[in-house]
């Protein structure tokens, strides 16, 4: 499903250092989860869904979202004011997509 040079590409895209035992790790691990996702899209999802209760859930969770409020934050020259790497009221970061 996935070779070692789309492993190796994506390594080095995410600044990953890989030895050659992780690439072979990484290389195996994904294959079995894409062959997995492959399965998974052979399932009738088509069906008549009326009768699934999409909310059940085990557990008695109650409001888990808080509130929207307005709250102050810090300045764009305070978060700034933390590093070297800033120029024209921007983060500088290294470039990863050519």
């Amino acid at each position: 499903m996935i070779d070692r040079e789309e492993i190796v590409t994506i390594a080095n895209l995410a600044a990953l250092g890989l030895s050659e035992e992780e690439i072979g790790l990484y290389t195996s691990r994904l294959s079995r989860i894409l062959e997995f996702f492959e399965k998974l899209s052979t399932l009738d999802d088509k069906g008549d869904r009326r009768d699934a209760d999409h909310g059940v859930h085990p557990l008695r969770i109650e409001g888990p979202f808080r509130r929207d409020r307005v709250e102050s934050s810090l300045s764009p020259d305070a978060l700034l004011g933390n590093t070297e790497f800033a120029t024209n009221g921007f983060f500088v970061v290294r470039k990863v997509i050519e």
